[in-house]
């Protein structure tokens, strides 16, 4: 995908990506460049029906976001759970240009995936909002890698795990200060939903700050569905399962609110039918 200087399209561009094939592998690879004072929303889905047999995603994503340009760049993955899923995503940024990286993962028995943003250019920012929700026989391992080299960038890294039935939720992140990225700014905050005592959400932080001018900060936190608020929707009507799949809902607003309509839609039915374990 290339996108011309100037250029500004009013609509999202959209691939989807189907594994069709028992026990065979998929190696998609996506170039974008976005030339300086362009803005490009690019979506991206994936799926694929259940086999018996183990098959293989390996994705490789480049991102070249030049000069005043714009890049968001969005992703569906709603995998069988019997594949493996593993992915490579880079992204670099120039001088005042923005890129928004907006998953949500689906699916799949094993993820790996790790969208990198090297921040060259001075006053660029990226922002990284995620969701992933691992159920039974599921190791999801997720995060994302920010380099900020550029003076005065910002990044903003927000993401959210749900894990149910046994499921592993695995959030790292790594943000890199580099020597001459003055008064470069980042946060970073993950917060896990644990629908069970046997699932595990854990959280991996790096953080690598070679400039005594920036600012790092991160926040994690974990909780469990407050019995009081079941108990207050199933007074106002909703069985129990219809209260749980709200509260999921609402923690995973948002990601769904950063997604065209369409998309938060089918995010959302996706939620309710791991809730109901409809997803094999």
């Amino acid at each position: 995908m290339y996108v011309p200087e100037g250029v500004t399209l009013p609509y999202p561009l959209q691939s989807y990506f189907r594994l069709n094939a028992q026990g065979a592998g998929q190696f998609e690879h996506t170039l974008i460049i976005v030339e300086p004072g362009a803005d490009l929303h690019f979506i991206e889905g994936c799926s694929a029906p259940k086999y018996y047999e183990a098959n293989l995603h390996a994705g490789a994503v480049e991102l070249f976001v030049k000069d005043h340009a714009k890049l968001r760049y969005s992703t569906i993955e709603n995998w069988s759970k019997n594949m493996f899923n593993l992915n490579t995503k880079r992204a670099t940024v120039g001088a005042d240009s923005i890129m928004e990286w907006v998953s949500g993962s689906f699916g799949s028995h094993v993820s790996y995936l790790y969208p990198t943003t090297y921040l060259q250019g001075a006053h660029s920012s990226c922002e990284f909002t995620g969701i992933t929700f691992a159920g039974a026989t599921q190791d999801l391992d997720t995060g994302c890698k920010v380099i900020l080299n550029g003076a005065d960038t910002t990044a903003s890294v927000d993401t959210k795990s749900i894990s149910k039935d046994g499921g592993i939720n695995t959030f790292r992140s790594s943000i890199i200060v580099g020597r001459h990225a003055d008064r470069a700014r980042a946060t970073v905050s993950c917060a896990s939903l644990m629908l069970d005592d046997i699932s595990r959400s854990d959280t991996i932080p790096a953080m690598d700050v070679r400039n005594g001018s920036a600012s790092v900060g991160h926040e994690a936190t974990i909780g469990r569905i407050s019995d009081d608020t079941i108990l207050y929707l199933m007074s106002r009507g909703c069985s129990e399962s219809e209260a749980r799949t709200m509260v999921v809902n609402g923690f995973a607003d948002p990601v769904s609110k950063e997604l065209p309509m369409e998309y938060a839609i089918e995010m959302n039915n996706l939620i309710k039918l791991e809730m109901e374990g409809a997803i094999g």
